[in-house]
């Protein structure tokens, strides 16, 4: 065996077009984080696509990426389809041409599929529930109300229901909290794991950090929320529970030593 020190990534340029996923519904989808209905949408989206260009899945492709602002904050989010060969054969330029009658095809795809609530067939994962998925869909044609129930389901790994953490313990249990969303593969530990330093300040949960692009990020409100979400699963936060940041100057000594410490790890 060998360690590969490369990033693995392909870069292809290529013929592609998107659809931009209204705010309403961003903010629904950012609400659920222990399944992605991005992932409902692209699929959906994809296979009406393939249906009406006449595609397979070794011609065309989906993902799911979003534009910011010069400050990075996240603007939009958008489904993504293109060509999956260089220079592209002209796929998604046909589908460009069906762009409303494909997002109605995915919405008959979706809600006419024999499934009960979803499917790995018309949403690409039984754990969504095919109405949010529907939602979404019909919402990029129009403003929608969000359906008022959705399907709750287990997930696929052992979801720990009981709040492991007291609110006022963070500070003193902090490394052990990281440690514990890494073990049951919660996405927002490997951001959570470098925050070294948190505070309790009544209801506030305050990261300390010395990078100040954190703090715009952190309390971007898409992001916030997205934490909130993760402490509040095994936490046992206050009612008006809220995060904040505190950004503290490098000196140069922590600059100095910083550095050495890379070059420490680097030599080894």
């Amino acid at each position: 065996f060998e360690r590969i020190t490369l990033p693995l990534y392909q870069e292809l340029e290529t013929e592609g077009m998107w659809f931009t996923v209204p705010e309403e519904v961003d903010d629904v989808y950012n609400g659920y984080t222990l399944f992605n209905y991005y992932n409902g949408l692209k699929h959906s989206l994809l296979n009406a696509a393939m249906m009406r260009t006449m595609a397979t899945r070794e011609d065309m492709g989906s993902t799911v990426f979003n534009t910011k602002d010069e400050s990075g904050e996240v603007k939009k989010s958008h489904i993504l389809l293109y060509d999956l060969y260089p220079g592209g054969l002209g796929f998604t330029e046909k589908a460009y041409d069906f762009g409303y009658e494909i997002i109605e095809d995915a919405i008959n795809l979706v809600m006419k599929c024999n499934c009960e609530d979803g499917c790995p067939a018309c949403v690409g994962d039984y754990h969504l529930d095919k109405k949010l998925v529907a939602w979404g869909l019909k919402s990029l044609l129009e403003a929608q109300k969000a359906p008022p129930e959705v399907r709750k389901v287990e997930a696929p790994y052992k979801v720990v229901v009981e709040k492991k953490f007291e609110f006022e313990e963070l500070p003193k249990r902090w490394g052990e909290f990281v440690k514990f969303l890494s073990d049951r593969a919660e996405y927002l530990h490997s951001f959570l794991s470098t925050i070294n330093n948190v505070e309790v300040s009544g209801n506030l949960l305050i990261f300390v950090t010395d990078f100040k692009f954190y703090e715009r990020w952190v309390l971007e409100n898409s992001n916030r929320k997205k934490i909130l979400n993760t402490i509040n699963r095994y936490v046992k936060t206050p009612p008006t529970f809220d995060i904040g940041v505190k950004v503290i100057e490098k000196q140069p000594d922590d600059i100095r030593e910083k550095i050495m410490r890379r070059y420490d790890d680097l030599v080894k």
